[in-house]
């Protein structure tokens, strides 16, 4: 019964994110095809539809994610900081980021803490990870969903209102996509200290 509880807790911590970013990218789509909520919203009320729903927007944000994490605005991989986001972590976290030398195979370094350290630890690292998530799944598909809207605003509807949407979708996104950044050196960091630490106490 915990093991399910703890599933299902990470579920909803992680993959969540995934469907919130592709229902925010499927509602701009619809906006863009002039489809009306009304008609989904009667088409929902059938639960098979509802899942499958669901099932389609997890796939659709987390596709968008891997989308751009293929071009140099997002990384969901080991961060590489130049002197921007070493700029950016330290106005953030108001701490130095340290070179990452004891890091070398993340799940092995993970299991490593874990035979070391409480769970408060693995904890600390969780609610990184899950704030880097955050950053980039709902970042990166408010990213593409301002562009759709941007080219129904200027292309077909000078409507202010999905102008007004669009602006805060993309300001809103590149907040997160640096809040993905600076979580991902925050999580490499925690590694390293805690790596750190263990090499020094079995010297």
């Amino acid at each position: 019964m915990n093991e399910l509880a703890k599933s299902l807790s990470k579920f909803l911590n992680r993959d969540l994110m995934y469907i919130i970013g592709g229902v925010s990218f499927f509602i701009s789509c619809l906006f863009f095809a002039e489809i009306k909520l009304e008609k989904i919203y009667n088409i929902s009320s059938n639960y098979i539809v509802t899942l499958y729903f669901i099932g389609i927007s997890y796939i659709i944000g987390y596709m968008n994610q891997e989308i751009l994490s293929l071009t140099p605005l997002l990384t969901t991989n080991k961060v590489k900081p130049n002197k921007f986001l070493k700029w950016l972590y330290q106005k953030f976290t108001n701490s130095t980021l340290n070179e990452w030398k004891s890091i070398t195979d993340y799940t092995a370094d993970i299991i490593t803490i874990r035979n070391h350290y409480k769970d408060e630890s693995l904890a600390e690292i969780e609610r990184i990870v899950i704030l880097k998530q955050i950053g980039s799944a709902i970042g990166s598909n408010w990213l593409l969903s301002s562009m759709i809207l941007f080219i129904k605003y200027f292309a077909t509807n000078h409507n202010k209102y999905i102008l007004f949407i669009a602006l805060y979708l993309f300001m809103a996104s590149i907040f997160l996509i640096i809040i993905a950044w600076i979580k991902g050196m925050q999580q490499f960091n925690t590694m390293e200290k805690l790596l750190n630490d263990i090499h020094n106490t079995s010297s």
